[in-house]
């Protein structure tokens, strides 16, 4: 399966951090809120007249909100192409399963999880890719990634 290179990335990146991607982006949020939160009135000091230009303390603290609403949505949904994966390979019974779990469940380079899943380092790099590309098929279906060309 052949994918672009910035799609396989992104996606490898989501798998290794799948642990800690939404307790993130829900933290992130809690923090935008707690700061909306310290705002009582609109305020009318120097650094919200002469600021960046993004409006008022009330309003960058009501962007900060939406945008980490966002990113929670995102993350949320990367997990729910991840669960579709996992679903589709099973961690204890196909071989790519196996492989993923000693990469992205045990923290594994490919080296180490190739000699855990008993399997040669071409065939672990096989497998993994294989992986990979179901998840980046899954969350482009989600509209999470595209796959466009790439230009050079």
């Amino acid at each position: 399966m052949i994918i672009p290179k910035n799609a396989y990335r992104l996606t490898e990146n989501m798998l290794r951090d799948q642990w800690v991607m939404v307790p993130r982006a829900e933290q992130r949020l809690f923090e935008a809120q707690a700061r909306a939160a310290q705002i009582t009135a609109p305020a009318t000091d120097a650094v919200s007249v002469k600021g960046s230009g993004g409006g008022s303390r009330a309003e960058r603290a009501a962007l900060a909100i939406l945008e980490a609403e966002k990113r929670l949505e995102t993350a949320r949904a990367w997990r729910e192409a991840i669960r579709l994966t996992n679903k589709a390979f099973p961690w204890e019974s196909t071989a790519e399963g196996v492989l993923a779990g000693y990469l992205y469940g045990n923290g594994l380079n490919l080296a180490e999880a190739a000699r855990a899943a008993d399997c040669s380092y071409k065939t672990a790099q096989r497998l993994r890719d294989n992986y990979v590309g179901h998840c980046a098929i899954f969350a482009a279906s989600m509209g999470l990634i595209r796959f466009e060309e790439e230009r050079e």
